[in-house]
């Protein structure tokens, strides 16, 4: 069973998993060209019923969650002449817009730059210690790393490990979870741990580059 602050989600109504959970999905698909606002008002749809205008509780939530997302800028726009990346924060707005205790990210900064990647999980990060549960799929080892205080190492559907990055993160078990021999060590900055893949058979004097990480589900408490 699924359980979220106590209550099995199968025994929930719709509208009792929408105030309980939001979720920012890898690919969203809008049929309709709504306007950024219009979109992330669709967040506190179960906080209200379907023919109610908009609360000025409900116009508060909205104006936050595009602040702490940085789209305020879009709210008169059509979601669709947005980026990738625009859109993708865009609907992490309409997440926040919700307000639920648990929030659910797949991928969240899969189609985001350097620079907003690291703004999205920081924000992440501030919803966490603001009381939230943020669970996240990332692939981003490192970045995992970095801003999560629980990683789920997962493989097959199984959970090889469970605990504190540098706990979870060793080379012996990415290389057997990955297929890959990796040197993990400590980001001299951050202080978190850094996976660097190598070639399995590295020729001499090859040079060794950082490559993308693999694939971990991490939990922000």
């Amino acid at each position: 069973s699924v359980r979220v602050d106590g209550r099995d989600i199968a025994a929930c109504s719709a509208r009792d998993v929408g105030q309980l959970v939001a979720t920012v999905p890898q690919e969203t698909t809008i049929a309709f060209e709504f306007d950024v606002r219009e979109f992330v008002m669709m967040g506190r749809t179960p906080h209200r019923s379907r023919f109610r205008t908009a609360t000025t509780a409900d116009q508060e939530a909205v104006d936050s969650a595009l602040e702490r997302t940085e789209t305020a800028q879009f709210a008169d726009r059509s979601v669709e002449e947005l980026s990738g990346g625009q859109r993708q924060r865009v609907v992490i707005a309409r997440a926040l817009a919700q307000d639920t205790p648990a929030l659910l990210l797949d991928e969240p900064t899969a189609s985001l730059d350097i620079n907003h990647q690291v703004r999205t999980l920081s924000l992440a990060r501030e919803l966490a210690e603001e009381g939230k549960t943020v669970v996240a799929a990332i692939h981003d080892l490192e970045l995992a790393a970095r801003f999560c205080d629980r990683m789920a190492l997962l493989s097959d559907g199984d959970v090889l490990a469970d605990g504190p990055p540098d706990s979870v993160l060793t080379a012996e078990r990415l290389e057997s979870t990955f297929g890959v021999r990796t040197a993990v060590a400590t980001n001299p900055v951050t202080g978190t741990p850094t996976v660097t893949p190598l070639s399995n058979n590295p020729p001499e004097d090859t040079q060794v580059h950082v490559l993308g990480g693999g694939e971990s589900a991490a939990r922000l408490l």
